[in-house]
């Protein structure tokens, strides 16, 4: 790999780490050197693409931590544990989405999305990304270094 793209020592957190975009960008920054923070609200599937990691990166330094990025709290939790052990997030992906349960027929329908599925859209994908930059971005600031990348859908782009 070219040695523009390392990234030796430095530290990424991914949101919704537990998912299938997740598992790809860790595995990508994990290739260029780059130790990740796994975080997601699912610890099944947050365990298992832990697990996954490791077993290919066993050099890497891989932490997980379940986090709800939609409560400021759990975020600032995560923070400050990696506050502790001086660990310096450079790189933040918000990638974290919400996955609507697929138990209807056209239930991506405009007209047969709930309400409550919208309002959980928003606060994931919208409210957890705004939480995230706040805390993990402010201590970039300070530092006047780091990376905010923001996932979102081709659909939103298609919608």
């Amino acid at each position: 790999m070219l040695n523009k793209f390392q990234l030796k020592n430095q530290n990424a957190l991914i949101t919704g780490a537990g998912g299938l975009l997740g598992y790809e960008h860790s595995y990508a920054l994990l290739q260029s050197g780059a130790n990740i923070i796994l975080t997601d609200i699912n610890l099944k599937t947050l365990n298992y693409n832990f697990k996954r990691l490791k077993k290919l990166f066993p050099e890497n330094k891989i932490f997980k931590f379940k986090v709800d990025i939609t409560k400021e709290n759990s975020v600032k939790k995560c923070f400050t544990f990696l506050q502790k052990k001086k660990i310096f997030v450079n790189i933040l992906i918000n990638n974290a989405a919400y996955n609507p349960p697929n138990n209807k027929l056209g239930f991506s329908i405009f007209e047969n999305y709930s309400l409550k599925s919208w309002q959980r859209e928003i606060d994931i994908s919208l409210t957890g990304a705004f939480i995230c930059t706040k805390i993990f971005g402010s201590e970039m600031a300070k530092k006047k270094k780091g990376v905010i990348l923001n996932i979102s859908s081709d659909l939103s782009v298609i919608a």
